[in-house]
């Protein structure tokens, strides 16, 4: 059986070097400590070998580099097995040989050990999202170690001037009541950018994507809408490698530096 650290992808191993090397993480160190670094579920495990290892005479210098040195091995092994397929929504020339966006989110789904991360600019309510995202509330609400985590936009409607916190509390309440079909959420984060009123710096979170187990993703441009997964022309790539880890990587470094923040549900 594979060790925690074994477990864990080259970029998370980037991201765990750097922040021992920056002293975000202090040794001896507990799980939380490991939060937003590795996927939730091996915060324990990692932080076990982890302490394992400090003795005399290894100091945090000295389990950086060997961290790095497993980590540049890893890159190297994956990415002789990347592998990318064309993934595709709405209509196709005759002959198309396209895998359907719906049915490779469904299958990653499923595919899932450890961790599920999803973005997405729009999100649809009803039945739509509910047969979108079923498949992982049923898997939370029977207990299943997966961890699940959605990125996504959370705007301010043109001419409402009401505080970020009440925005943020009514798509809380549409996601828990018309979105989310299980009883045990995932975690969800957001851009708070997107909530501004002052236009120059208002931004917003765009991407859309889903990585599992930080070695396989979707990199698409569609949308979590029934519109995206199946009516408009859209295109993505479904990737199996290092670059798959990578894409979650940034996406938790965001949220590590408070970039994307949790909303409270």
């Amino acid at each position: 059986m594979k060790s925690a650290l074994q477990r864990l992808s080259a970029p998370v191993i980037h991201g765990l070097v750097a922040a021992l090397g920056a002293g975000r993480v202090p040794l001896p160190c507990h799980p939380m400590h490991l939060h937003d670094i590795v996927p939730e579920g091996d915060a324990g495990d990692v932080a076990a070998e982890l302490n394992a290892l400090v003795v005399p005479g290894n100091p945090v210098v000295m389990l950086s580099r060997l961290l790095a040195m497993v980590a540049t091995e890893r890159d190297e092994a994956q990415r002789n097995a990347d592998v990318a397929d064309l993934v595709w929504s709405g209509p196709e020339a005759p002959g198309s040989v396209n895998r359907d966006t719906a049915v490779v989110v469904r299958e990653l789904f499923d595919q899932a050990e450890r961790s599920v991360l999803v973005a997405s600019y729009v999100v649809d309510a009803g039945e739509t999202a509910r047969a979108i995202f079923e498949p992982l509330a049923v898997r939370l609400d029977r207990g299943d170690a997966l961890d699940v985590q959605l990125v996504v936009n959370i705007p301010r409607p043109h001419g409402d001037f009401r505080d970020a916190g009440t925005i943020v509390a009514d798509w809380a309440a549409r996601f828990r009541g018309s979105v989310w079909p299980g009883r045990v959420l995932p975690t969800v984060c957001y851009d708070p950018r997107a909530l501004v009123t002052d236009g120059p710096t208002r931004a917003c979170m765009h991407a859309k994507c889903v990585v599992v187990d930080e070695r396989m993703a979707l990199v698409t441009s569609a949308n979590f809408t029934e519109a995206g997964h199946a009516r408009n022309v859209e295109v993505g790539l479904r990737v199996v490698g290092v670059a798959a880890g990578r894409v979650a990587a940034e996406l938790r470094a965001l949220i590590a530096a408070g970039t994307l923040i949790r909303v409270p549900l």
